[in-house]
């Protein structure tokens, strides 16, 4: 689990969408380079996948695109409990601290 409290988040980010990318980009920084098996593998492929991947790639229509993909674990829970939100049921990746270059400042 990484600690977090609202008051981490810098003052820059006034939409949604700068806060899930600077979310994404936090929860990659912290995990990247795990894997975990996505899939079963054949003679070609593991099956392993990211954990969390991110890449910036230039779209058909010329603009940059940030691509970013997690995958949380569901506690299995998830399937009959319908009084919490889906992101409720979201299990920690790893046991680690959000670095300072993602905090606010103090």
């Amino acid at each position: 689990m990484t600690a977090f409290d609202a008051s981490m988040i810098p003052s820059g980010i006034d939409t949604l969408e700068v806060l899930v990318a600077w979310g994404q980009l936090a929860i990659y920084n912290l995990n990247k380079g795990i894997t975990y098996k996505e899939a079963d593998g054949s003679s070609i492929d593991s099956g392993l996948a990211p954990l969390v991947d991110v890449s910036i790639i230039s779209a058909a229509d010329n603009t940059q695109r940030l691509i970013a993909r997690t995958a949380f674990e569901l506690n299995a829970s998830w399937t009959s409990d319908d009084s919490l939100p889906l992101w409720a049921f979201t299990e920690e990746l790893t046991q680690t601290q959000l670095p300072n270059t993602f905090r606010a400042p103090a």
